[in-house]
């Protein structure tokens, strides 16, 4: 089975988890190579293109997060099993549509999964032409474990390359309520057509910035959020932005 994707055990310096091309997704401790500590199979068998892991820090359920072409998953710890028996929850299960790489932001609790295809939806309604675009939910175990859809960020290209996202809250903001019950995040994404990042913050839906530097495609996009940094990636080029909100 080959790996699609990987994250580190964030209360361990040696668990790591991978996600395969079987929509599995199996467990490691790096001091025991070899050794398969835990095995979990996805709702999907497509491949696994995203794995992560969610802690404790953000006060909400420990799990593990797994993203497919078809669907984005999540496991509690307590559902941890051996078997294809797991009790996965669902986030999103796609109809005509296909999920993309996903990100997890621990200080607002917010899943941010970039979607191609499809129309809009609930809350934070996305137009029916809008191809691409981020949908941000949180994630919540009161009185039950649920995910509530809160934003759709649109007003970039269908992707050709399906570039990993980034939502994180800014520390120099993080005071600042954004309307919907917590504090205020910054989503960034790629757009194929002017080869730019893109960034919205939690109070537009459409793009606050176009930052443009990449000859191709941007392949992935992440955040230093301490400094207000943003860092793009292409086959070509890396590029690290300042003061994205200024």
């Amino acid at each position: 089975k080959k790996p699609w994707s990987c994250t580190w055990e964030p209360n361990s310096r040696h668990g790591l988890f991978a996600g395969l091309d079987s929509g599995k997704i199996v467990g490691f401790d790096c001091r025991k190579p070899g050794k398969v500590l835990h095995s979990l199979q996805c709702p999907s068998n497509k491949p696994v293109h995203t794995v992560i892991r969610i802690n404790h820090n953000w006060g909400e359920p420990e799990g593990i997060l797994a993203a497919t072409y078809d669907g984005a998953f999540l496991l509690a710890n307590e559902d941890f099993c051996k078997d294809s028996s797991c009790r996965w929850n669902k986030v999103l299960q796609a109809t005509g549509q296909i999920v993309g790489p996903a990100s997890f932001d621990p200080h607002t609790g917010s899943l941010l999964l970039s979607v191609r295809g499809g129309g809009g939806g609930a809350n934070g309604q996305c137009a029916q032409s809008d191809v691409a675009k981020n949908l941000v939910y949180r994630i919540s175990s009161s009185p039950k474990l649920h995910f509530e859809r809160v934003a759709c960020y649109s007003g970039h290209s269908n992707q050709v390359v399906m570039t990993r996202p980034a939502i994180f809250a800014l520390e120099d903001i993080e005071n600042v309520a954004d309307g919907k019950g917590g504090r205020q995040y910054i989503v960034a994404g790629a757009d194929d057509a002017s080869r730019s990042a893109c960034v919205w913050d939690s109070s537009h839906n459409h793009p606050i910035q176009r930052l443009t530097a990449h000859p191709d495609h941007i392949l992935d996009v992440a955040a230093e959020p301490s400094n207000a940094l943003l860092g793009s990636l292409s086959d070509s080029l890396c590029t690290i932005y300042k003061s994205i909100l200024s």
